[in-house]
């Protein structure tokens, strides 16, 4: 394993017993998705803020997949069977796994959408 916030850590889920604090939660959430969990299971309200801030793909990790997505369908359309993209190769399997990701990204944001209106909803008229 490898240490983080102080602790040995193994790669996969992380999780954290100390719900009232929520930097330990976000770092636990952080560390699981540098292993490349794209989610987390919780038994806390408290937990929410912190996966929802980690596994949200960033505007930077959505443009770099779309990057990556690009250059391959470039590649593959010149009648190549790989691209090189930020020094890196891409082929068939790394183009995939971009969209996908894409596709996750575009499924939060939708989740975040939908979220923001049930709020907004929420909110009391100024009337009544």
């Amino acid at each position: 394993g490898r240490e983080v916030a102080g602790r040995v850590w193994s790669p996969g889920l992380t999780t954290v017993s100390d719900y009232g604090d929520p930097g330990a939660l976000l770092r636990a959430a952080m560390a699981s998705k540098r292993a490349a969990a794209r989610g987390g299971t919780g038994i806390h309200p408290a937990q929410v803020e912190a996966y929802n801030r980690a596994f949200t793909p960033t505007p930077e990790e959505v443009a770099q997949a779309e990057e990556i997505a690009r250059a391959y369908e470039a590649a593959y359309a010149a009648g190549e069977a790989y691209a090189v993209c930020q020094g890196r190769i891409v082929d068939s399997r790394v183009a995939q796994s971009a969209r996908e990701f894409l596709e996750f990204a575009a499924a939060c944001a939708e989740k975040d959408r939908q979220k923001a209106a049930a709020r907004a909803r929420m909110q009391p008229s100024g009337g009544a």
